[in-house]
């Protein structure tokens, strides 16, 4: 049964029923008069928690895609990870929690391919984290882009596959 039908039919239901009551207790219907007048208000607080809902909702997925990155730059950090495996887990996360919003990181760092993108993202992330902790960072910068450039001169810059 459509959407339509199934409304007219509630709708209608609700009609008969309102009658036979009003029919019933004369006047209970303008009894309710008070509580009728503010359920534009009610559904509009209603709509406001929803929206609410999906906001902190979306907060939360932020707040978790953050702080995975921090991790995956922590482990680049102490050499747990390689900038492949990094810009690996960088690609997961975006395939596991999507951001909701366009990237606009091709625009302002041409990159040759995705993979590029991917490792340009993590050094930068990296460098942007050690900067914040007052950390030095331009000797570990260095060497990640050397070890970019050094794939993208060899021709074989591939992200390896699932390496969580």
């Amino acid at each position: 049964m459509n959407a339509l039908l199934r409304l007219s039919l509630g709708a209608g239901a609700m009609a008969i029923a309102l009658f036979v009551l009003q029919f019933a207790r004369p006047g209970w219907i303008q009894s309710l008069e008070p509580e009728l007048r503010r359920l534009p208000e009610s559904g509009a607080r209603l709509g406001a928690n929803d929206e609410q809902a999906e906001l902190q909702e979306q907060s939360q997925m932020v707040v978790a895609r953050l702080e995975l990155k921090r991790q995956i730059v922590e482990d680049l950090c102490a050499e747990k990870l390689r900038l492949l495996e990094a810009a690996a887990r960088f690609r997961d996360l975006d395939k596991i929690l999507p951001d909701r919003y366009p990237s606009h990181f091709p625009q302002y760092y041409p990159c040759g391919s995705d993979e590029e993108c991917y490792c340009l993202k993590v050094i930068l992330a990296t460098q942007a984290q050690l900067e914040s902790l007052k950390k030095p960072y331009a000797a570990l910068i260095a060497r990640l882009r050397a070890e970019l450039e050094e794939k993208l001169a060899g021709g074989n810059l591939q992200l390896p596959e699932h390496n969580w």
